[in-house]
């Protein structure tokens, strides 16, 4: 996708699950675009004409271990930051050690129709441990303020699904604005990008945690 393409509307949407934390200004990091067979399939992007409100509207991106929900805000950015650490208790493997041995034999109930014995079994032996999600907190928000920001025109935002790439553009008179934001699996960091062509950047960065004391 270049700058001046629209993303496609779909209704598409994968979660990419979510911290260390890299802000880049451009020629200090930028996105790298996966490889993708643009001749076996259309470029699938999540876009929208306006910044989100509520968390729900806001991008995911995530490498599994950390992420974040990009909200596409132009005179202040919100990015709510996460990592697979702040859950409930300490390190433990969920994997059900029994669930190799028995799911032939679930699917055999299956094909012969006793349903309920499948699902007791299946809930026995199959499922990982412990069955209900252990508590979690979010690792706080990054705030990013655009100082002297007057108006924010021709504004999009949208997930390409491809890349894993979280883009927000905006005009401001004449400085067109541009904002990236991707989670790396290779390098285990969170990276923002921030490019102003016509102008300059004049910010206020700040972290704020939903509890006061925060070890």
């Amino acid at each position: 996708m270049n700058d001046d393409s629209k993303p496609l509307r779909r209704d598409r949407r994968r979660f990419l699950a979510a911290s260390g934390l890299a802000l880049a200004l451009p020629g200090l990091a930028r996105a790298r675009v996966l490889a993708v067979d643009h001749d076996e399939r259309q470029n699938l992007s999540l876009w929208y004409e306006q910044a989100a409100g509520p968390w729900i509207e806001a991008l995911p991106v995530g490498c599994g271990r950390l992420g974040a929900m990009v909200f596409g805000r132009p005179a202040q950015e919100r990015v709510q930051l996460n990592i697979d650490t702040l859950f409930g208790g300490g390190p433990y493997e969920p994997d059900s050690p029994a669930a190799l041995e028995a799911l032939p034999r679930v699917r055999s109930l299956i094909d012969e129709g006793r349903y309920h014995e499948a699902s007791e079994l299946a809930g026995a032996t199959l499922m990982g441990r412990p069955m209900v999600q252990m508590p979690y907190g979010s690792a706080g928000d990054l705030f990013i303020e655009t100082k002297g920001l007057s108006e924010a025109g021709a504004y999009s935002r949208w997930l390409d699904l491809d890349s894993a790439l979280a883009v927000t553009r905006f005009t401001d008179g004449k400085v067109h604005h541009r904002r990236e934001v991707f989670c790396s699996e290779p390098d285990q960091v969170l990276v923002i990008t921030l490019d102003a062509r016509g102008g300059k950047l004049d910010l206020d960065i700040g972290y704020r945690h939903p509890t006061k004391d925060v070890a």
